[in-house]
């Protein structure tokens, strides 16, 4: 049976979407999930053979964090192929945000400063931070995320300037609900995320994943002791094992995929930001103001083994925990049409709190 091949690169942009929504990081290495690969052949193979099926699962999201053999081979796909043949990110993408040091046009080049005292201060600040003590054992997260991902309904050239509004429950048996909303259009300065009233809004998704399929103690069962606990975050989160020059970038995607799912304790906040501290690769752009309109303080790290990317994270100066990250193309991509410095993607933490039941509360 021939390839369609408008069809089969429909659905590799499928595989590669799902990374986007998951949360996954490209970098990730598959081995540590304790995934086995397709290699590519094999892989657009399968693809091919089974294009009705993956077709109407068409922008389905999965929940952040899955390590599941799907969600691990579209990170895959994401990281080695590019299914595009037109111009998918040359529509506009969300404005770069003014930096205190680093201004969105220049977001590629300016270097930033030295971090280490401000994230020194914000470790502190962090520690101190009291966390909500909640009334319930249900992990409860809202995050506002955009990412550049092609519009089905407008056609290839165009790309999506909605938020995407993630609601999740992690409960103490491990499972996992998410349910997925159209969040409100940015305001022209690529502001304007909010928090909005869950009940009141129809859910694009609601999906389940069963217990057992996180450890709901992962962050919370860490040493109290500081000494202790920096040594147990670079463990947990594998950063230990990155060289020295890839453990800042492998930290700034521990804070974002931990931030997603859990209540972070405010000590293991504090330990992450003691880590970056370390990491001469991290620079600070300074204050911001973030997607929802907060006052943030920003920090960046340019991965060695993706230079063509900035990552930032938005920390609140002053509670020290995290309110946003940000990754902006800073150099051209031949396969991307897209003017270099843009928004790849974002996402806007809202909410992290305890609560009695695994969904919206009633109306």
């Amino acid at each position: 049976m021939p390839f369609d091949d408008d069809r089969v690169r429909d659905d590799v942009e499928l595989l590669r979407q799902t990374a986007l929504d998951s949360g996954l990081d490209p970098r990730l290495d598959p081995d540590d999930l304790g995934v086995r690969l397709d290699s590519a052949d094999e892989l657009l193979a399968r693809v091919a053979a089974r294009p009705d099926e993956l077709a109407a699962r068409r922008r389905r999201p999965v929940a952040a964090l899955a390590a599941t053999a799907v969600a691990a081979t579209a990170a895959l796909v994401l990281g080695v192929l590019q299914p595009w043949q037109s111009s998918p990110a040359s529509a506009e993408t969300p404005p770069v945000l003014d930096f205190e040091f680093a201004n969105a046009q220049d977001i590629a080049t300016v270097p930033g400063k030295d971090a280490a005292p401000s994230l020194r201060r914000l470790s502190i600040v962090a520690g101190r931070f009291s966390e909500p003590a909640g009334q319930g054992q249900v992990q409860h997260v809202v995050t506002d995320n955009w990412f550049g991902s092609i519009d089905d309904d407008e056609g290839a050239d165009s790309i999506a300037l909605i938020p995407t509004l993630n609601e999740t429950w992690l409960s103490p048996d491990g499972s996992f609900r998410l349910i997925e909303r159209t969040g409100r259009p940015l305001s022209p300065d690529g502001r304007g995320v909010t928090a909005q009233a869950s009940q009141h809004q129809p859910s694009k998704a609601d999906e389940t994943q069963p217990a057992d399929s996180f450890d709901p103690l992962l962050l919370s069962e860490l040493p109290k002791d500081p000494a202790r606990l920096r040594a147990a975050v670079l463990k947990v989160t594998t950063c230990d094992d990155e060289t020295r020059r890839g453990r800042a970038a492998c930290l700034f995607s521990y804070a974002q995929e931990y931030n997603s799912t859990y209540v972070v304790p405010t000590r293991v906040t504090a330990a992450l930001w003691a880590l970056l501290a370390d990491e001469p690769s991290v620079r600070l752009l300074g204050e911001v103001r973030d997607r929802a309109g907060r006052p943030g303080v920003g920090v960046s790290v340019i991965p060695a083994d993706r230079d063509h990317y900035r990552l930032v994270l938005i920390i609140s100066p002053r509670t020290g925990q995290l309110l946003g990250t940000e990754e902006i193309l800073i150099k051209h991509v031949p396969e991307l049409d897209v003017t270099a410095p843009a928004i790849t993607q974002f996402t806007a933490f809202l909410t992290a709190e305890r609560v009695s039941r695994a969904g919206p509360a009633a109306p």
